[in-house]
């Protein structure tokens, strides 16, 4: 038991600050029969993408019996659906706990809920981001310069795109092309937008982005489905590198050089834009 809990502990905390977690599970410490399992567990700051990330690990991970995410109250529910009720309060009492005892009559579906919950944490645990982009400027370009070429690289869940290494090149002036990035999703954040296409500077290399109904950014380039994410986990795949780039290549530019002003500008303007 105490293993899961580390485990639950130290994965959902990857996601976001806990304030409360609850394991339940494993083999009752004086009787020796095997109780039914479930993770309860509250984030200080709950998401949309937080929700996202553990739906996709519940969904990914092969299972033994039907799993279920309550987060119908503050406290977040991941239970075997046999113990979890219809409607709005699913984890309810006192139903919900005559449904565990009803359920840890069947000791063999204990066994099976408690290895599928370990099960989804590890999934959890090693679930790569949605979205993940990287930029980076060509060697051997000589002096430094705004107009050096450079190649942005977008992985997700479906598959990993990239400007470099195509006939013909579809290198872009890089330091360009990333405030171009930032200021071309904007609307997306503003609410201006559902869709929106980047296409870099010199270059035909292109990312589409799609926001639907249910807040899921999907990504996509030249029709092929990259990954999906949510509104947060965009603005991070695309904000961090943009602050490494700024911080290790763009500096080296000209103190007055206008693609820094240009670029720190575009920052500015795409932090606003997801406040």
């Amino acid at each position: 038991m105490s293993k899961l809990f580390d485990l639950a502990g130290e994965t959902l905390s990857g996601l976001g600050s806990l304030r409360w977690l609850r394991v339940s599970g494993g083999r009752h410490p004086q009787y020796g029969y095997h109780q039914v399992p479930f993770l309860g567990w509250r984030f200080e700051e709950p998401s949309a993408e937080k929700l996202r990330r553990i739906e996709r690990a519940v969904a990914t991970t092969p299972t033994q019996v039907d799993w279920r995410i309550d987060t119908s109250r503050r406290n977040w529910l991941l239970a075997p659906a046999r113990i979890l009720g219809d409607g709005e309060n699913a984890a309810a009492s006192p139903a919900f706990d005559d449904r565990v005892k009803s359920a840890m009559q069947d000791q063999d579906f204990c066994v099976r809920a408690w290895a599928d919950l370990g099960a989804m944490l590890r999934t959890l645990r090693e679930l790569r981001p949605g979205l993940k982009m990287t930029f980076t400027v060509r060697p051997g370009q000589g002096e430094p310069s705004a107009f050096d070429l450079g190649d942005i690289t977008c992985e997700g869940e479906s598959g990993a795109v990239g400007s470099a290494g195509h006939v013909p090149d579809q290198g872009m002036m890089i330091h360009l092309s990333v405030p171009l990035l930032l200021d071309s999703l904007r609307p997306l954040f503003t609410g201006e937008r559902k869709a929106v296409s980047f296409v870099g500077a010199g270059t035909s290399f292109r990312l589409d982005f799609r926001h639907d109904r249910k807040g899921t950014v999907s990504v996509s380039a030249q029709g092929a489905a990259v990954g999906t994410c949510g509104l947060e986990e965009l603005a991070d795949a695309v904000l961090r590198p943009a602050q490494e780039f700024a911080e290790k290549v763009l500096s080296v530019l000209p103190e007055g050089d206008g693609a820094r002003r240009d670029f720190a500008a575009s920052m500015e303007r795409f932090r606003a834009s997801t406040t």
